[in-house]
This record gives C-alpha cells, structure tokens and sequence, in this order.
C-alpha cells in the first residue's frame, strides 16, 4: 500500500475479515525503505475449468461476468507468465482478486448448530473445521493434499 501522500502522524487501517474466520498474526509497517520496489501486474495467460472450458474471458476483467461454481468439484486451474528472477533481488507474488461467493447447503441435511455455535465460540476453530473438510474433499475426488 502507497502511504507517500498520507498527512500527519497517524496511519489508520481497517481490517475487516468476517468473525473467526481469518487471524492476523502480525501487522506492520514500514516508513523507510532503501530497497527498490518494482511492481509487475501479471496477465493471466490460460483459464479453464474442470473440464478444460477456456474462462480467461471471464476471469480477466472485472465486468460483473464471473466464473459460477455452483458444485463442490468445480474449480479453474489459471496460469500467468512470470518474469524471470531478478538478481539479488526477492520477489513476492500476490493475488489480486474480485468476486463473490455463495454459500451451497444441502437441503437433505440437519441444520449443525452445535457445531455453529461452537465455531462462533472458539477462535481459529473455523480454520481447523474448513482445513480437516477440504482435505476430506481432495481425498474423495482421489487427488493428492499435498
């Protein structure tokens, strides 16, 4: 984040992720910097879907036209061309997203409010809950969680 044209001597930024579900460990910033910073947006350079579907229409502006994935085993494999490493230098990559989700519950099954409200009730359980059922997942499509 650009800070070179904040006034004064107070920095305020709001982080609102949704209750339980994502934990800042640490937080910082930096006013100085004597390293040179080169920022490189990337293209995406292939988009396609479970069933090789080409999305990299879909998936590279931001237009309101969104890849839906209404079933579990939905996902989109995507590609960038990268530069290559620069000498002496470290490079950091980081995903710049938009979109929306919605939720998909089975009608046939109970209501978990016990496990709901034990969630709501215990930091970081949603990690650990949503980690043990997306390996479960992998497992049954037969791919590897590594």
């Amino acid at each position: 984040m650009n800070t070179e044209n904040v006034t004064g001597d107070t920095l305020c930024i709001k982080l609102s992720p949704p209750f339980g579900y994502w934990k800042f460990d640490y937080a910082g910033v930096i006013y100085e910097s004597s390293a040179p910073v080169n920022v490189t947006e990337l293209q995406l350079t292939y988009a396609a879907d479970e069933k090789g579907k080409d999305l990299k229409t879909s998936l590279s502006g931001i237009d309101g036209n969104y890849y839906s994935m209404p079933e579990m085993t939905n996902y989109a494999n995507i590609e960038f061309e990268v530069p290559a490493p620069v000498e002496n230098m470290k490079r950091s990559l980081f995903l710049k997203t938009t979109g929306y989700y919605e939720i998909h519950l089975k009608k046939d099954k109970p209501e978990q409010t016990e496990l709901i409200e034990k969630i709501y009730n215990t930091p970081g359980l949603i990690l650990e809950v949503t980690m043990n059922e997306y390996i479960k997942m992998i497992k049954s499509f037969g791919l590897n969680d590594k």
